[in-house]
C-alpha cells in the first residue's frame, strides 16, 4: 500500500480532490514493498499529495498547524466554556487553521481546515493560562465549513481523506513505534486496520513557532476507510465505534440499557457509537440483532449463526495478533477500543482494531509483566477487575474459542505468526531504524523529545515468542 514517489514536485499544487482505491490488505511488511519507478509516466496532480505519499514510511514529513492568535485563544475559551457547562474540555466543534505539509520533494498548504484536539482520558487544555501550547492528540477536518463561511470546503479532501488523526507519544516510548508497528502487524496478518505513518508536528501562532514533536498519523476509521477495503455494494453498512464509556464495557453482551446504542455527544457516551447511516431509520436494529444472536444461540445453532453473520477468521486473527502485541485495552480484556462494521451486501459483521498505544510491553500494565505468561486461550478479564462485577465477559471470544474447529484455526494462526519473520526483534529493529534515521536529531527543541532507543522491545518480543511457543506445545 506504500509507494515511493520519486518525482520533483513544484511548491504550489492544488489540493487532491479525487479518491482512489488501494489494496485492502498488505500481505507483506512495509519494508518489503516494491519501489515503483515510473519516470516516463508522471503522476496526475491529484496524486502528488495523495494518500500514498502521506503514509509513505520512507520519507521525512512535517505538518505545521498555522493558526491566528485569536483562533488559538478562542480554542482555550471553548474548552473553558465546555468545562463549565458540560464538565469536559473536549470540543465537538472546530477552530480554523491552515495546514502546511512538507517533505523533501515539495510542500502543500491546505487553507481553512477544521482543527481540534481528540481523545478521552488523554485530552488536555490546548494551552496554559499564558497561551503556551500543551501537547495533545489532534484531528483535522478538511471539509468543515465554519457555519457556511467556507462553502468551498464541501466535499474537499486532503491526501484523499476527509479527516486526519494524529497522536503524540503519550506513553513516552523511546522507539515511537508502538501503534505503527501494531497496526501494520494486523494488516500483515490479514486484519483490516488503519494506515499509519509518522510526521513531525509543528505549530505556528501568527509567526510564533513551536514544535510538538514526532507524532503517529492515522487514517481515520470512517466511510472512506470502508470504501478502501470493501466493494461498492458492500460499503454502505453500519459502522460503530465501540468503547467502555457511560454504559459499561462494549463486551457484546446484551446491554442492560438500550441507551448503550447511540451517537456520542459531549454529555452522552454510548458503548456502541454509530458513525454511519445516521439518517436511516430504524437505527441500531442490525447491531442489536447481532448481539442478541451472540448471546442466545448455543451449540450447532451458534456455529450456524456466527458463520452466517460474522467474519470469524478475521476475528481469530485479531485475537491472535493481540496475544503477541499484549495490549490490555482491547475487546477481549476490556470490552474496549474496536470498531464493528456490517457488510451491506453479505450482512456479515467485522471487527477492526483501534488504539494500540498500550502494546508491545509499553504503557498500561494492569497484570504485571505486560501479559507475558497470560493464558492464550483464557485471556484475562480486566472488565471484572475494573467494574467489580462478575457479569462482564468477552462473550464472543469465549463462545468462538469453545468451538473445536475455531480453536484449531486460532492455533494455526498463532503458529503462522510464530513462523513469520514479522514478529521478531530483527524485523522490529529494522522497522524502528527506518523511522529513527528519518527523524533523529530533527526535533531537539520539541515539547516532547525522547531521543530514540529500542526501549524494552527486545526483551518483550523474545519473551512473548517463547511464552506462546511454550503454551502451544
Amino acid at each position: 500500500m506504500k509507494k515511493i514517489w520519486l518525482l520533483i514536485l513544484s511548491l504550489s499544487m492544488i489540493l487532491a480532490t479525487f479518491s482512489c482505491k488501494i489494496n485492502p490488505i498488505n500481505t507483506n511488511p512495509k519494508d518489503d514493498d516494491p519501489i515503483v519507478e515510473e519516470p516516463n509516466q508522471p503522476e496526475e496532480p491529484s496524486d502528488l499529495f495523495g494518500f500514498n505519499r502521506l503514509f509513505n514510511d520512507d520519507i521525512y514529513k512535517t505538518l505545521t498547524i498555522k493558526i491566528t492568535r485569536s483562533e488559538w485563544q478562542r480554542f482555550r475559551q471553548l474548552q473553558l466554556q465546555n468545562q463549565q457547562q458540560y464538565g469536559t474540555i473536549k470540543l465537538d466543534t472546530y477552530v480554523k487553521a491552515d495546514l502546511l505539509y512538507e517533505d523533501h520533494d515539495g510542500s502543500l498548504l491546505i487553507k481553512n481546515i477544521g482543527f481540534r484536539n481528540r481523545g478521552n482520558t488523554s485530552i488536555d487544555f490546548i494551552s496554559d493560562s499564558s497561551g503556551n501550547p500543551i501537547i495533545n492528540h489532534f484531528k483535522f477536518n478538511f471539509r468543515y465549513q465554519f457555519d457556511g463561511e467556507h462553502p468551498e470546503n464541501q466535499g474537499r479532501r486532503g491526501f484523499e481523506l476527509k479527516e486526519l488523526d494524529l497522536k503524540y507519544n503519550k506513553n513516552q516510548v523511546p522507539h515511537y513505534m508502538t501503534e505503527a508497528y501494531s497496526l501494520e502487524m494486523f494488516e500483515h496478518f490479514g486484519v483490516y486496520a488503519q494506515e499509519v505513518s509518522h510526521a513531525l508536528i509543528k505549530l505556528d501562532i501568527d509567526g510564533e513557532k513551536h514544535t510538538y514533536g514526532l507524532y503517529t498519523i492515522f487514517e481515520p476509521i470512517d466511510d472512506e476507510f470502508i470504501e478502501r477495503r470493501f466493494s461498492k455494494e458492500s460499503s454502505k453498512g453500519d459502522l460503530y465505534k465501540s468503547l467502555w464509556q457511560g454504559y459499561g464495557p462494549a463486551s457484546l453482551q446484551i446491554p442492560n440499557n438500550q441507551a448503550a446504542y447511540g451517537e456520542e455527544t459531549l454529555t452522552y457516551h454510548p458503548a456502541y457509537d454509530l458513525k454511519s447511516n445516521k439518517d436511516i431509520y430504524p437505527k441500531h436494529n442490525n447491531l442489536s440483532s447481532f448481539i442478541n444472536g451472540i448471546n442466545a444461540y448455543t451449540g450447532e445453532d451458534f456455529i450456524h449463526f456466527i458463520d452466517q453473520n460474522f467474519n470469524v477468521e478475521m476475528f481469530l486473527r485479531y485475537l491472535a495478533v493481540n496475544v503477541f502485541l499484549g495490549n490490555p485495552d482491547d475487546y477481549r480484556a476490556m470490552g474496549n477500543n474496536y470498531y464493528l462494521y456490517q457488510d451491506s451486501k453479505t450482512k456479515k459483521w467485522y471487527m477492526f482494531p483501534y488504539d494500540f498505544d498500550h502494546a508491545l510491553g509499553n504503557g498500561w500494565n494492569p497484570i504485571n509483566n505486560y501479559t507475558i505468561g497470560i493464558d492464550i486461550y483464557d485471556w484475562f478479564n480486566q472488565m471484572v477487575i475494573n467494574s467489580n462485577n462478575n457479569f462482564y465477559k468477552p462473550i464472543l471470544a469465549q463462545k468462538i474459542l469453545d468451538i473445536p474447529q475455531y480453536r484449531a484455526l486460532y492455533e494455526e494462526i498463532l503458529t503462522e505468526i510464530l513462523n513469520d519473520q514479522y514478529f521478531t526483534f530483527e524485523y522490529f529493529y529494522q522497522r524502528y531504524q527506518k523511522t529513527k534515521l528519518l527523524y533523529q536529531n530533527t526535533f531537539s527543541n520539541a515539547i516532547l523529545n525522547l531521543g530514540f532507543s529500542r526501549g524494552n522491545s527486545e526483551w518483550y518480543i523474545n519473551a512473548k515468542i517463547q511464552d506462546v511457543q511454550n503454551q502451544l506445545m
